[in-house]
């Protein structure tokens, strides 16, 4: 039988991210996603506040292994959500703009205005 050689090869420098790296207190880094935009790379990722809330980081790199996290979440959870309700209405901060998105159950995102 002919061996399989993988075409994906873990980085030994693992993991590439983590809370400690980020300058808000977060209690978790995960389901990270990475892509190559004007030259440099950047990853979008989930956190969890200490309060539970979910928060989108990112972070950007000029190799696709040290990444430095913005100060700020890149999307956070709408001020309209109640505490203890499940809520998918995020806003998105560009400087100069702000973006209120939601998910839907489709897995969807569309922007309600801006």
């Amino acid at each position: 039988m002919k061996s399989f050689t993988s075409v994906v090869k873990r980085f030994k420098g693992n993991p590439i991210l983590t809370k400690e790296d980020i300058p808000y207190e977060v209690a978790t880094v995960h389901n990270a996603a990475v892509a190559k935009y004007d030259g440099k790379y950047v990853m979008l990722f989930r956190s969890h506040l200490l309060n539970g809330r979910s928060v989108i980081g990112i972070a950007y790199s000029n190799d696709g292994f040290k990444f430095i996290p913005e100060k700020k979440p890149f999307l956070t959870p709408s001020k309209n959500c109640r505490s203890g309700v499940s809520c998918n209405l995020f806003q998105h901060r560009i400087p100069k703009r702000t973006f209120n998105c939601m998910k839907n159950t489709e897995s969807k995102i569309r922007v309600l205005h801006s």
